[in-house]
């Protein structure tokens, strides 16, 4: 933009844009888009700052139309790229990035986006390969070392991933998503201690951890001893459920513990932590001396405890009305199959609806519809159990996993709610699973009740099916048995 004049729409436009005037700057850039000739360099211009605006409709349009005229240029195949990747298009977005590549060897922006984007397509080794060959001419690039990381981490390797980050942070000490995947990629082979002094990492990294409006002071280890504390939830309900038994121990210190939760959590909490003042996120803020994030907790009693042996550290009384018609002779077994569809892994840890309905043909259990949301298009023949009406938080869930032998779930809420009641869980997870469920194993400490059964290669859930059928009829078989005796 800066060989324009001062004058030119488009350099109003950006000059706008960067100022902060958004609605001179989409007048000025309509303006360019009207008057510019149809060349490859003014439509990769336009394309260009359609992408900073936030314009893909636009971006999409001027971009395709400059490849289409300058087929080499590695600019235009870059910037078409991230467009067809904000769009979603992630194959046609792998090409192009793979084009720029080819028309600039070297050229590491390019070689990171098609890291990045072959790595969303599962494309591991093809990542691996373009990773490493942009690493001999810049071995010290901290974005490529911390990209080689992920791909170590998400093909189960996250020894050598950790290297790699180390590397990374080696050259740029405060480079903040190395430090986050380092944390992951040490927990996830095991060296929790080490992983939990880099976890604060992830408040600077990711979206939508927002701490509460007060003047409290954060917490980092100080005596707690007639001091009070505010806990708040940060991210999923899954991680709540599951970090929630760490407040048992401020309360060993002699803290005054306020926990503040979403209004799904809070009944369930209430009903099951008595020695903390539970409040919703919309209550008033309570005074306290201090506040932390909930995941926050670990790094200061994991030396001390490990994995806590306080399962079930949720365990309500039956309350909810929410009920299941009387049972049966069957095992019956809760499913859920989904997960939220905002999360930004949920592609890979849903299951798909047609992989998984020849599990249910089998008539040998009673199957329980616990999952939420569903399309009732998409239960076609199966015959499901169904709750006296629809769970309205996680108490009303709780009661519900009372009532069933057995949760098969994919990585979700549901998942960490059961293992922390204590309830018999198997979950269905991805070959590049959470951190927190390690590799290569079928148990996991933070819920002995809980069984894994994971994805042999990526993307295999047929396998993983096959293995829980086996697993079921041996389950149904001895269920049956102590029933009979």
């Amino acid at each position: 933009m800066r060989n324009l004049p001062k004058l030119h729409p488009l350099r109003r436009a950006w000059d706008a844009w960067h100022e902060g005037q958004a609605d001179q700057a989409f007048g000025h850039y309509q303006r360019a888009l009207d008057s510019m000739p149809e060349d490859a360099e003014s439509l990769q211009a336009l394309g260009y700052l359609a992408i900073e605006m936030e314009d893909n409709f636009n971006a999409l349009f001027t971009l395709g139309q400059a490849v289409q005229l300058d087929p080499d240029s590695p600019q235009s195949q870059l910037l078409h790229g991230v467009a067809l990747r904000r769009k979603g298009d992630l194959a046609a977005a792998a090409t192009a990035f793979e084009n720029a590549a080819c028309l600039k060897p070297g050229w590491i922006d390019a070689i990171n986006n098609l890291a990045v984007t072959l790595e969303e397509l599962d494309r591991h080794t093809e990542a691996r390969y373009w990773l490493q060959h942009g690493l001999k001419d810049a071995p010290d690039d901290s974005d490529l070392l911390n990209q080689l990381g992920s791909v170590l981490c998400a093909t189960g390797h996250p020894s050598e991933a950790a290297q790699a980050f180390h590397k990374a942070l080696g050259r740029e000490p405060d480079f903040i998503p190395a430090q986050f995947n380092l944390a992951q990629a040490l927990m996830q082979s095991g060296d929790y201690e080490s992983g939990w002094r880099l976890f604060d990492s992830r408040l600077e990294l990711q979206e939508g951890i927002t701490p509460p409006q007060t003047q409290a002071t954060i917490w980092k280890g100080e005596p707690l001893k007639e001091r009070s504390i505010l806990v708040w939830h940060e991210q999923g309900f899954g991680d709540t459920l599951q970090f929630v038994r760490y407040l048992t121990l401020l309360v060993a210190r002699e803290a005054k513990v306020v926990l503040r939760v979403p209004r799904e959590l809070h009944r369930l909490l209430t009903a099951s932590l008595r020695e903390v003042e539970v409040i919703s996120e919309t209550a008033p803020l309570p005074r306290t001396d201090f506040h932390t994030p909930l995941l926050s907790l670990p790094q200061y009693f994991w030396s001390e405890t490990q994995f806590t042996s306080d399962v079930p550290y949720l365990a309500p009384l039956h309350c909810s009305e929410v009920r299941l018609p009387p049972r049966g002779k069957r095992l019956r077994i809760g499913l859920v199959w989904a997960g939220n569809p905002r999360h930004p892994n949920d592609a890979r840890r849903t299951l798909p609806w047609e992989t998984l309905a020849p599990l249910l043909n089998q008539q040998d259990y009673e199957w329980v519809l616990l999952q939420i949301g569903l399309d009732a298009d998409t239960q076609g023949n199966h015959a499901f159990l169904r709750p006296s009406r629809l769970p309205g938080d996680f108490l009303d869930s709780a009661s519900l996993l009372h009532e069933v032998d057995l949760l098969l779930t994919v990585d979700t809420a549901f998942a960490h709610l059961a293992g922390a009641m204590g309830c018999p869980v198997w979950m269905m997870i991805p070959f590049s699973a959470d951190w927190r469920w390690q590799t290569g194993t079928a148990e996991t400490p933070w819920y002995p009740s809980m069984r894994l059964f994971r994805q042999p290669h990526s993307g295999d859930w047929p396998a993983v099916l096959e293995s829980v059928s086996h697993a079921l009829a041996e389950y149904s078989y001895r269920h049956n048995n102590l029933i009979a005796a």
